[in-house]
């Protein structure tokens, strides 16, 4: 089953297949890494996304997974990942503020 979470990691991973060098994708990575407020402030805004129906509650689910429960989960991500995260929860958090 597909979801909006792997979507966006799968197209992050398609757009840039060739187009960085493992170098450049690790520069990248690093810049995307969290702190601990970081991560409690990605999973609240995770929490109230599900609680009103913006994000599934398997979205939300795979959310938590990702960014786990310090940040060295969510910074030993590849950076797919981070940025599909990052970018849902960018997303979210804007509707949540309407």
């Amino acid at each position: 089953m597909s979801s909006r979470v792997m979507d966006a990691i799968d197209t992050v991973e398609k757009r840039l297949t060739g187009k960085m060098t493992p170098e450049e994708l690790n520069v990248a990575s690093k810049s995307l890494n969290i702190d601990f407020q970081d991560m409690c402030e990605f999973q609240e805004i995770k929490s109230l996304a599900v609680a009103n129906g913006i994000l599934t509650p398997q979205e939300g689910s795979e959310i938590y997974c990702r960014v786990g429960h310090s940040p060295k989960t969510f910074n030993n991500q590849p950076f797919c990942v981070k940025y599909g995260i990052t970018a849902i929860i960018a997303s979210v958090s804007k509707q949540l503020t309407k």
